[in-house]
């Protein structure tokens, strides 16, 4: 008998790059992190927005396969309930908004504005990321390594 998921973890685009580049940096902490939540069978969440935003970061640099086969990654394992990709609608959308006219730092991304508002309506609270804004949101972030 399979155990149910446990807690939710929302994954940004970071992770996902990081997870299909080997060269990057932090491809083993990576790599390790979602293994763990594998293991512990976290439900993983992601947004439409994260996956447009990682499929056009891994066509530039790595060119069309390495994007494709991250939108193949991203339908298997959203096939075999391990991950959901949430579709943005209006509210989410205007609380996004929300979020990006008030933050501070010029860097913040729209796409991480709606990862911060679907995590909110979702009650999310951990998120498998190399982006420091998500610890500045206030989030739990996994791996635990700095980004330099």
């Amino acid at each position: 008998m399979r155990r149910p998921f446990s807690e939710p973890v929302f994954v940004d685009t970071s992770a996902f790059v990081a997870l299909a580049s080997p060269a990057e940096g932090h491809h083993g902490p990576v790599q390790k992190a979602f293994a763990e939540a594998e293991e512990q069978r976290s439900r993983l969440i992601t947004t439409n927005s994260v996956v447009i935003e990682t499929a056009g970061l891994l066509r530039r640099r790595r060119a069309y396969p390495g994007s494709r086969r991250f939108l193949d990654l991203i339908h298997r394992e959203a096939a075999r309930g391990a991950l959901s990709v949430v579709y943005e609608n209006e509210e989410i959308m205007e609380q996004a908004e929300g979020i990006f006219d008030s933050w501070q730092d010029p860097k913040l991304s729209l796409t991480d504005a709606v990862s911060f508002a679907v995590c909110r309506h979702l009650g999310i609270d951990t998120a498998l990321t190399l982006d420091h804004h998500f610890r500045d949101a206030g989030f739990l972030i996994l791996p635990a390594v700095r980004r330099v």
